[in-house]
């Protein structure tokens, strides 16, 4: 595991003004949304050399017994790998053996954090701030650990002392952010993010995650029209600068696939387009954008077949799996499939309760039924459907497990539900419904012609 001057690309007598050189260069190479262990190993490297007094002591740390840098860097590796009570035990007793390590204290509280115990952590933090005014990253710290515990104002307060320290440190402007978010106070964390691209413009910082931060905050805040001109920033930022071209491609066509999967579809639509500007030979913007395309091809068609009460559900559902994009289903390729494969088999092994919708099917919305064509005509012709009806059965076991799968995923979504019940404190009115309830599959009552659970029943 590389040392903290190896991570940040510095010689051991690196002045403060290289030390942040080789952070800035750093992150802006590891966007934390792709690169989210190293943006943490950069940061954790940071934060301790550009401190003095954390750098004297990591210095000496170095110089101690290869038996005791063994067991720190042993410890790191068990946090980052998530086996925090292994590495809880171990920084224990090496904090029987070095008293006065705040370095090591440190890392106790962020494996305390990643362990559930956010009241350990801030009582070890709070020590190390009282001790160590002039530190930073040990108030950044302390401040996502008040978030974890829910105390956003205190966070909020913690992360603006350490901005005051240290205002270069990117991490603290995203966790200024992330503190006012969480507190649902949106506006205030859009700010935060528009302060630090101001404030970063002739410093060379990493606008890639301050942009795409900001982006999530506005879609959060369903701001779309200003969510669409930080798109066109980001995508023209990356112009002028060549190396940042595929971290901005790669970005777009993931916020473009969030967007999907919420049911904006032309929004989606709109990064995906950025996206292959930026990349054009990327295999898999042009598969999601194709995708996309393919549905707006069919849109108009595709809702009236969704609200089309003569046919049969489970035929509007297998369409629904073939229209519609991957990413808009929630679901992933195989779990797809799985689905397809048990309508199917139903369809042919109980072929008389769905002819009259092929039919209509064929008739109503040919470019839909194109899409199937090739299995409904095997289901509807006697001899065919009989050889595909038993090659289905040859997989009656995969059915089995697909059955099984489906019910543990309703359990666990049960439990869920239970969780979040179980998060309210205070006792709330029963709510009267003022109006018929609306069915899953109905039209949804806000005109957008979709079905309500793909509109505002999301």
């Amino acid at each position: 595991m590389k040392n903290y001057y190896e991570t940040l690309n510095v010689d051991l007598k690196a002045s403060p003004i290289e030390i942040k050189r080789g952070y800035f260069s750093l992150v802006r190479k590891y966007p934390s949304d792709r690169f989210p262990q190293e943006f943490m190993d950069i940061r954790e490297a940071y934060e301790a050399l550009s401190n003095e007094k954390t750098r004297e002591e990591y210095d000496h740390m170095m110089e101690m017994s290869a038996w005791d840098r063994e067991f720190f860097e042993k410890s790191r590796q068990l946090v980052q790998a998530g086996e925090t009570k292994k590495a809880i035990k171990i920084l224990e007793f090496i904090l029987e053996r070095q008293f006065d390590s705040s370095l090591v204290q440190g890392l106790l509280a962020e494996a305390y954090l990643c362990n559930g115990n956010s009241g350990k952590a801030i009582k070890i933090l709070e020590k190390l701030v009282e001790e160590h005014p002039g530190n930073a990253g040990f108030k950044g710290h302390l401040a996502h650990a008040y978030i974890e515990r829910g105390w956003h104002k205190k966070a909020i307060k913690a992360y603006e002392d350490a901005l005051e320290i240290d205002e270069d440190n990117l991490s603290l402007w995203l966790g200024l952010s992330k503190a006012y978010a969480a507190g649902q106070w949106m506006s205030k964390a859009k700010s935060v993010l528009l302060r630090a691209l101001e404030k970063g413009k002739d410093k060379d910082w990493d606008y890639i995650t301050l942009y795409l931060t900001l982006i999530h905050i506005e879609l959060a805040m369903g701001d779309l029209d200003e969510m669409k001109k930080s798109v066109k920033k980001l995508s023209k930022a990356s112009l002028e600068k060549e190396e940042s071209r595929e971290h901005i491609g790669w970005i777009l066509s993931q916020l473009s696939q969030l967007l999907l999967g919420n049911g904006f579809m032309e929004e989606a639509m709109v990064l995906l387009e950025e996206a292959e500007v930026l990349l054009p030979n990327n295999e898999e913007i042009q598969m999601v954008r194709k995708e996309v395309q393919s549905f707006f091809d069919l849109e108009k068609e595709f809702e009236k077949l969704m609200l089309d009460g003569l046919i049969e559900e489970d035929i509007r559902n297998l369409m629904e799996l073939e229209v519609l994009p991957r990413e808009m289903l929630g679901l992933e390729e195989d779990h797809r499939k799985d689905l397809v494969f048990m309508i199917e088999y139903r369809i042919l092994e109980e072929i008389h309760l769905f002819r009259k919708s092929i039919n209509r099917l064929k008739e109503k919305y040919p470019r839909i039924y194109e899409k199937k064509a090739n299995f409904f005509e095997g289901a509807m012709d006697p001899k065919r459907r009989g050889k595909m009806a038993r090659s289905y059965e040859k997989q009656g076991k995969r059915m089995h497990r697909i059955i099984q799968e489906m019910a543990m995923n309703f359990e666990q979504n049960y439990e869920d539900d239970d969780d979040e019940f179980l998060g309210y404190s205070e006792y709330q009115e029963p709510h009267v419904r003022e109006e018929p309830k609306i069915g899953r599959n109905e039209p949804c009552p806000c005109g957008s012609g979709k079905k309500y659970k793909k509109c505002c029943g999301i």
